[in-house]
C-alpha cells in the first residue's frame, strides 16, 4: 500500500475500536512504558497529547510528573520544526497548530539530546519500528536529535507488516503495542 492508502485504512481501523478495546490497549501500552528499566531511570522524557483517536499516553506522562521527571511536550516552530518544551502541570498546553495541544513559547526550552526517552505517536508502524505520521515529518525531523531512545505508541490495529519509507523518513527505536510489552 502507498502511504495515503495505508493512512486512510489505519485511520479507519483505529476509528471502530470498541471502547473498551481502546481502554485495555491503553492501559497495557502505559503499563508497559512506566514498567520498563529505561523509563524508570530516565530523568527527561518527551510525550505527546493525544489528539482524535490517537493512543493516549496521559497515565504514563502523570506517572513521569509524579515521580519528578522533567516532561516535555512538542511545539511547532517556525521553519516545521518541533522544540521540545518542560511542562510541569496539563493546564499549561493550549491548543496549537493543527489543533494538537502543545506548551506555550514561554515554556523552558528543553535540548532534544537531554531526552532519554520519547513517545511518538503515528498513524501506522511497523514492528521494526519504521513510522508513518501524519504526513508533515515533524517527527523524521526530530527524532535524529534526540540524544536517548524513541518509542511509537500504538494500538494492535495500527501495527502492520510494512510502512513504505522514503530516505527522510525514520523509524522509531521500539514500537509499544499491545503484541510488544517487553521494550528492553
Amino acid at each position: 500500500m502507498d502511504k495515503p492508502t495505508l493512512r486512510t485504512h489505519v485511520r479507519s481501523l483505529r476509528a471502530a475500536l470498541r471502547p473498551l478495546v481502546r481502554a485495555q490497549e491503553e492501559e497495557l501500552v502505559n503499563a508497559a512504558v512506566v514498567s520498563d528499566e529505561v523509563w524508570a531511570a530516565a530523568d527527561v522524557v518527551a510525550v505527546y497529547k493525544a489528539v482524535g483517536d490517537e493512543l493516549s499516553v496521559v497515565s504514563a506522562t502523570n506517572h513521569a510528573l509524579r515521580t519528578g521527571k522533567r516532561v516535555c511536550f512538542p511545539r511547532v516552530a517556525p521553519g516545521d520544526q518541533l522544540v521540545l518544551h518542560e511542562v510541569t502541570d496539563w493546564a499549561q498546553l493550549e491548543p496549537g497548530q493543527f489543533g494538537v495541544p502543545e506548551p506555550p513559547e514561554s515554556a523552558p526550552v528543553v535540548s532534544p539530546a537531554t531526552v532519554d526517552v520519547c513517545l511518538v505517536p503515528g498513524v501506522a508502524f511497523s514492528e521494526r519500528g519504521d513510522r508513518l505520521g501524519q504526513g508533515k515529518g515533524y517527527y523524521d525531523r526530530l527524532l535524529p536529535t534526540l540524544g536517548g531512545t524513541s518509542w511509537g505508541a500504538a494500538f494492535s490495529c495500527q501495527v502492520v507488516d510494512a510502512v513504505p519509507t522514503e530516505p527522510h523518513d525514520r523509524p522509531v527505536d521500539v514500537v509499544v503495542w499491545p503484541g510488544n510489552l517487553e521494550l528492553t
